[in-house]
């Protein structure tokens, strides 16, 4: 064993030690365990330049947040250790974040931390299993795949970061993080309804009035069938109406069907077609079904570019556009990693262009 691997040995001995001298006999075998949790993976880097007691420090703390936490509730923490109130005082910031497992969470966290311009030192996370008593105790940890049952899914965050003096700043940085996480759970939890929503829109179509050629519907609804089948993640989710007013058109957002990011984005005001660009206004009202275009906002949730838009028109029997269904999100590597022959109607569109051109 390499000299460097023994003191970092030594190190998480130490932390056991003071486990068993300073929390009581019962609790001391899971905060152990919990221990060799957040450890478990740490780099003979990482260990080696950090002191028993900051080790043993981070630990507790964040065994208290998981510990205090009540079920399905968000913990997000940012905040300078001191020794006369912590016990411990590193020289970074440190973050602390308990969170319902789900997919999104290390990619959305670490994203958020470089659109701040925040380096991080160190950043560890484990999905677990956990299990409470009945005062809510924490009473048992396991991995995802020894779980049992009556058992909670979460994932635990102990980050180091640049040192933020400012409690101005480090609020910010809280803040932020919690909006970041809520979009994560708002797309997640919605994910089945959204997906309900896409299927229900697929399966109008074929009988919904349509004044284009049957051409584009059947090109249309392949691309839509493609998405649903695991090539778009879906962010978000709303329907819009068409409605003529006084020598204009509004578009009306349909709030109550809001889903995922969307519900985040709340429009209460109609929009005026006058008040968009004559090429908008005309791809509004036009017959063709689907709109597909980028949102001017970077998604916070998975990758840092901007969203994706897809928009499906409904019209009335006199052919006249009458209203959306707008779904958010961003595309799969499939579309990224494949030839565009391969994607439905964008294949065929310029499958067509290209015929043309001979």
């Amino acid at each position: 064993m390499a000299l460097k691997d023994a003191n970092s040995s030594v190190l998480l001995e130490n932390v056991a030690r003071m486990i068993d001298d300073n929390v009581g006999e019962e609790l001391a075998p899971l905060v152990k365990s919990f221990t060799k949790i957040i450890y478990g993976d740490i780099s003979e880097d990482d260990i080696a330049v950090r002191s028993d007691s900051d080790l043993y420090g981070a630990a507790l703390s964040l065994w208290g947040a998981l510990n205090e936490r009540k079920p399905y509730e968000q913990v997000v923490k940012v905040y300078n250790p001191i020794l006369s109130r912590h016990g411990w005082q590193p020289t970074k910031t440190i973050i602390e974040i308990v969170h319902a497992d789900m997919p999104f969470l290390v990619d959305s966290v670490n994203m958020a931390l470089k659109r701040l311009n925040i380096n991080s030192h160190l950043s560890l996370h484990y999905p677990i299993s956990v299990s409470r008593d009945d005062q809510g105790n924490v009473n048992a940890l396991a991995s995802l795949k020894n779980k049992k049952e009556q058992t909670e899914d979460i994932t635990i965050f102990l980050l180091e970061i640049d040192r933020l003096e400012s409690e101005e700043v480090l609020a910010q940085v809280q803040q932020e993080l919690v909006n970041v996480l809520e979009e994560v759970t708002l797309s997640v939890q919605d994910w089945k309804p959204m997906r309900g929503k896409l299927k229900d829109v697929i399966d109008g179509l074929a009988k919904a009035p349509f004044p284009g050629p049957k051409r584009e519907l059947e090109e249309t609804l392949n691309f839509l069938q493609w998405i649903y089948e695991g090539n778009f993640t879906l962010l978000g989710y709303r329907s819009y109406s068409l409605n003529a007013v006084e020598g204009d058109i509004e578009l009306m957002a349909d709030s109550s069907t809001s889903l995922g990011m969307m519900l985040n984005s709340q429009e209460s005001k109609p929009k005026l077609l006058s008040s968009l660009t004559f090429g908008a206004q005309r791809e509004a009202t036009s017959d063709k079904l689907m709109l597909l275009t980028k949102s001017n906002t970077i998604c916070r949730v998975h990758r840092p570019t901007k969203t994706d838009y897809i928009g499906i028109k409904r019209f009335d029997k006199a052919g006249r556009v009458v209203g959306e269904d707008r779904f958010i999100g961003l595309y799969g590597s499939s579309i990224y990693n494949n030839s565009v022959f391969q994607i439905p109607y964008l294949g065929d569109k310029l499958q067509r262009i290209t015929e043309l051109s001979n």
